[in-house]
């Protein structure tokens, strides 16, 4: 797994730091400023003038990710490979991410059949068709965009670089995904605070469980090397646009996990193959 990261330039602590800092900053701006007061209700009134399509999830991620692009690809000098930004990838993340919420929708269906409630998700009736594609498109190019791109395009493999100098490789990545999945619940704790109200034992679960999803959606970068496949689990994760109501809700995501781990050994698999139809036997590097 760790090869995804031969070609990767490593970044100085400086600048992982200040990336890490500077996107820390700009969430708590986002939700400080920009989700309160009289700048809340203009996005208000941009969100009812665009037809529901351009959301604050939108608009907050565009500007946390043109914050840290500042820092990685202007002072750091990365370039966008060293984020897992490639447009060839960009196409088959995006055919996955319809493939699995094609699946998700079938899942739902199924399980709508089994309990007799087969009926259109409420969302569509109450918010819209437009509110419901614009709630999707604020996380595939905004909010669940730049998480993926910060924190398991850019900060998982430069933990890796640097405690990989002082470790071996299988502890190097353990160290790389347990701490970036610290900082990605760490960093959710002002919304939580400021939007979500949550406070004591509420924020503490909160808190475990976006550690366990970053954890999850790490493998996933892994397992794929397609940082955009982990961007649109993690969008239908947030907005997952349900055509059919299930009322049992906890079979649905049992369900969604199993079509989960499914399509990430099937990626698996096709990964392994055209590695052996591209590569000869000499000339694969062990990590």
């Amino acid at each position: 797994m760790t090869r995804i990261f031969a070609q990767i330039r490593s970044a100085t602590w400086p600048i992982i730091v200040l990336a890490v800092a500077l996107y820390a900053c700009s969430i708590v701006f986002v939700n400080a400023v920009l989700f309160q007061g009289r700048i809340s209700q203009a996005l208000g009134s941009l969100y009812v003038a665009t037809g529901f399509l351009i959301q604050g999830s939108l608009i907050a991620g565009l500007f946390d990710l043109v914050v840290v692009a500042i820092v990685i690809f202007g002072l750091g000098r990365l370039r966008a490979s060293d984020v897992g930004w490639s447009a060839s990838d960009v196409k088959w993340g995006l055919l996955a991410t319809l493939g699995l919420w094609a699946a998700m929708q079938a899942a739902a269906f199924i399980v709508a059949t089994v309990v007799g409630e087969v009926d259109w998700h409420e969302d569509w009736q109450r918010r819209g068709a437009s509110a419901v594609i614009g709630g999707l498109l604020g996380q595939l190019l905004g909010n669940a965009l730049v998480e993926e791109t910060v924190f398991r395009g850019f900060l998982l493999p430069q933990l890796y670089l640097k405690a990989n100098r002082v470790l071996r490789p299988p502890s190097a990545l353990t160290i790389a995904v347990i701490g970036t999945s610290a900082v990605f619940a760490v960093t959710h704790i002002p919304n939580r605070l400021l939007v979500g109200q949550l406070a004591g034992m509420d924020l503490l679960r909160d808190q475990a469980g976006l550690f366990v999803a970053a954890v999850a959606l790490a493998v996933i970068y892994l397992v794929t090397r397609n940082v955009f496949f982990a961007v649109g689990l993690h969008a239908l994760t947030n907005e997952p646009a349900p055509l059919f109501h299930a009322s049992n809700e906890v079979m649905l995501y049992v369900i969604w996990s199993g079509l989960t781990v499914v399509l990430l050994i099937g990626w698996w698999i096709v990964q392994a193959a055209g590695a052996r139809t591209t590569t000869s036997p000499r000339s694969i590097n062990l990590p």
